[in-house]
């Protein structure tokens, strides 16, 4: 279930970082970036990465949300 909820979250991930390639130029600061990033690979981990995304960046404004319903399947 857990693993589920992960890869479900993981693809649409990838989608939203394929939909803010075709917005935004890439520089060379954000591919060093994105070549760069070592995810978390633990629960915990996770929470504390996001946690800390909350703190420092806050909520997205409305006008940056997605506006596409989920295709997560809660089962």
């Amino acid at each position: 279930m857990a693993l589920r909820k992960y890869y479900a979250l993981h693809d649409k991930a990838q989608d939203t970082v394929a939909e803010s390639k075709q917005v935004w130029f890439d520089t060379s600061f954000s591919i060093f970036a994105v070549q760069s990033f070592d995810p978390p690979r633990h629960p915990s981990g996770m929470k504390v990465f996001l946690e800390h995304s909350m703190q420092s960046y806050g909520p997205l404004p409305s006008e940056l949300r997605p506006r596409r319903m989920c295709s997560c399947v809660n089962s």
